[in-house]
Formats: C-alpha cells, sequence, structure tokens
C-alpha cells in the first residue's frame, strides 16, 4: 500500500511532519553607542543612521489612499476662519532684521509682496499639518478617517563639530584616577578616623601634669615624660594602626583595583598606592610630634617672664606653680644646686628628644595587610630631632630657662 505525503501518518494516527516550512527570522537591531565621548562626526551620523533605520522598520508605509486622505486634510479639511491669524507684531520683528534699504527700494517691492504671501501661506500650513498630526496621533480618529500610516518626517541631522581637547582631558582624567591617589575615598576615611579619635592625642599631656601634684623632683618629671610618651606610642601601635588596617579589609573595594590581577602584572600602581596612604599617614603623626611639642613648649611658658622679681612685688606672682625642684646643698667652702643647672637644662632638652624617639618605629598599615612583604620601608616618616622646628623649639625653651636661673644667684 502506498501513502502520498500529505496522508502520511504515525502510528499513533498524527500526521508527520516531514515537511519543513520556512521560518522568518527576525533581525532585532541594537544600538551601540560608542565607549567614549564626545563621538566624531563620522560616529555620530551612523547613531543616527542607525536610530532611522530602527524606527523606519518599526512603521508602515503609507499606501496611496493614506496619502490621498491625508494630503486632502492637509490642504482642504480645515479652513483658514478656524485658525488665529498671526500677530502683527511677528512681521514687525521679521522687519526689523532686514535692512532698511531693501525695505525702502521700489524694485523689491514685488519680491517683498511674494515673500509676505509666502509668509502667510507657510504659517497656515504649518498650523493645518501639526493640527491635522495631532488627531492622528490617536489611533481611534485614524481609524475613523480610514488613514493608516502617514509620512515620515524628513529627519533632522546635527553633526557636532569633533572636541579637539577631548584627547588630552581624557588622558589627562585616565592619569589621575590611577596616580592621585589623595582623592581616593579611604583618604577620607583615614581624615575621619584620625579626627574622630587621635586628634586631641598628645605624647605629654601638659594638662594632666599641671593638674597634678608640682612642683616634681628631676627623676619624677624624667619618669612622667617617658611614660606619657610611652602610653601615646602603645596606642599608635595597638589601636590607630590596627583600626585603620581594618579600614582597609572593610572597604577593600575601594582599592582592590590597584592590586595586580595576575602574578605577571605590574605592582606599581598597588605600590604608589600604599606610598600616598604612607605619606598621608606620616602627614598626621607630624602632626601629632608637632602639637606635642608645641604643649610642652607652652608647659614651660607660663614661666616666660623669669623669676627677678623687682619692686613692687606682684603677690600673685608667687601663686604660678613650680615645674621642677632644685635643692640647695653646702658643699664647703661653696654652695652647689643638686642637679645643676647643666643638669636641668639636660633634662629639659631631652623631653623633646623622648617626644621624637617614642614617634620612631610606628609601621605602616600595609605591613599589617601584607605581613609577607619583605625588604621594603615598612615604618612611617616623622619628625627629625635635627629638623629646625625642633631646634626653634628648644631654643624658645631654652630663654626661658635662662630668664629663671637669675633668682636662685
Amino acid at each position: 500500500m502506498k501513502f502520498s505525503p500529505k496522508d502520511k501518518e504515525d502510528l499513533t494516527g498524527m500526521k508527520s511532519a516531514s515537511t519543513s516550512l520556512p521560518v522568518k527570522k527576525e533581525f532585532v537591531t541594537s544600538l551601540t553607542f560608542p565607549g567614549s565621548r564626545p563621538m566624531s562626526p563620522e560616529e555620530q551620523i551612523d547613531v543616527m543612521l542607525q536610530q532611522e533605520m530602527e524606527i523606519e522598520s518599526k512603521e508602515t508605509k503609507p499606501s496611496e489612499s493614506d496619502l490621498e486622505r491625508y494630503y486632502y486634510y492637509l490642504t482642504s479639511g480645515i479652513r483658514k476662519d478656524m485658525i488665529a491669524p498671526e500677530e502683527d507684531k511677528v512681521m514687525v520683528r521679521i522687519s526689523k532684521l532686514i535692512s532698511n534699504t531693501l525695505l525702502t527700494s521700489p524694485f523689491l517691492e514685488p519680491l517683498m509682496a511674494a515673500l509676505v504671501e509666502e509668509k502667510e501661506n507657510d504659517y497656515y500650513s504649518s498650523l493645518m499639518k501639526s493640527i491635522v498630526d495631532y488627531i492622528l496621533m490617536d489611533p481611534m480618529e485614524r481609524k475613523r478617517l480610514f488613514i493608516q500610516s502617514i509620512p515620515r518626517a524628513f529627519p533632522q541631522r546635527v553633526i557636532r563639530a569633533p572636541v579637539p581637547w577631548h584627547s588630552v582631558y581624557r588622558n589627562a582624567k585616565k592619569w589621575n584616577e590611577e596616580h592621585l591617589h589623595t582623592v581616593n575615598p579611604m583618604m577620607l576615611s583615614l581624615k575621619q578616623l584620625w579626627f574622630s579619635e587621635f586628634k586631641d592625642l598628645r605624647f605629654v599631656r601638659t594638662a594632666e601634669l599641671l593638674a597634678g601634684k608640682l612642683p616634681l623632683q628631676p627623676h619624677e618629671y624624667q619618669d612622667v615624660i617617658q611614660k606619657h610618651c610611652m602610653e601615646t606610642r602603645q596606642i599608635l601601635l595597638n589601636k590607630w594602626i590596627p583600626t585603620c588596617a581594618q579600614l582597609f579589609v572593610s572597604r577593600k573595594e575601594q582599592w582592590i583595583h590597584f592590586a595586580p590581577k595576575s602574578d605577571y602584572d605590574s605592582s606599581r600602581n598597588i605600590e604608589e598606592y600604599f606610598a600616598s596612604v604612607a605619606s598621608f599617614m606620616s602627614l598626621q603623626l607630624r602632626e601629632l610630634v608637632i602639637n606635642s611639642l608645641k604643649d610642652l613648649v607652652s608647659f614651660f611658658m607660663i614661666h616666660k617672664d623669669g623669676n627677678d622679681f623687682e619692686e613692687p612685688y606682684q603677690e600673685m606672682e608667687f601663686f604660678i606653680p613650680q615645674l621642677i625642684i632644685i635643692k640647695l646643698e653646702v658643699n664647703e667652702p661653696i654652695i652647689v644646686f643638686n642637679p645643676s643647672f647643666d643638669d636641668c637644662w639636660e633634662l629639659i632638652q631631652n623631653s623633646f628628644l623622648e617626644i621624637i624617639k617614642n614617634s620612631k618605629g610606628i609601621p605602616k598599615v600595609e605591613s599589617i595587610l601584607f605581613p609577607e612583604l619583605k625588604g621594603y620601608n615598612l615604618i612611617l616618616g616623622t619628625v627629625n630631632a635635627d629638623e629646625k622646628l625642633v631646634s626653634d623649639f628648644v631654643d624658645q625653651t631654652f630663654e626661658v630657662f635662662q630668664k629663671n636661673q637669675v633668682g636662685p644667684y
């Protein structure tokens, strides 16, 4: 028994789908813009043409009947008496843009009349078209007027001239993003941490000294200075640096893009970044040291007037707290001071050096983040004892010390 292809059925009684039907392929064009701005003139025209093609593919072309009916409504569907006439001041504004020589020339009167008539016709034509197009925006009105589609307006294309500075700006922006780390969000976080928790920290707490028991024995003064400096150093080591490291761990997304993507990539960017972080934290440490030195100078400045009291005596001057006790001893045949003035000055001078000494050796934050780093300078910078600002502070204190040697003599 023979079967024709259209009568062929399988054992289940269903017709076989052995014949293949052509499938209509749909091409979806996606609009892709260049990754940078501004675009070149060629890129701009390509984007415009692509947009026009997409719009045209979604619209149907008007038929002969659509064009005929559309043209009828544009020319005869709306009477002129139904449209508000153009204001007279429009013609006045236009006339102000034309030279009086041309307006008053008798040879140009026919041309002027023709242009005025053309302007009026364009005014009414544009309004009629706008009204008809607005009405046809409603699908129900299109159906009522038997107009399925209308002609597309001629596309208006505006090409912007190329910007000559764009490439320079783009290169500068890229360089700043890769190398200008002072604007990185982590710098702001470090700054906020410092001002919220450590801005009042000092190596020598002079307010506590003045509120305590004064005067002090020389060895007591030395012990207090060393104790204060060591306590501040421990705060920096055990709180400031670990807290900064924790900020970097919790906000890794703000700096991890500087790290090399593989073992073969350069680590220059991440090294530059943490060098900038170290510089910023070194400035904070220097600020702490300088403020501590200033406070120590102010601590001695309460005796800047010296102790060479002259008549008439001011009783209130005797209530100024003394800082260090110097014992008077008889060493036949002379009377000596214990400790001597030279030893006292060495003790005071060492106070400044003690502050600087305890600020040294503070590790950088990457020493905690990357403990495997070896062979790098992982210590924050601070104030050096041979800097001019240190010598200026010491000289100011020495002047006060000299003024207070007059009284004992």
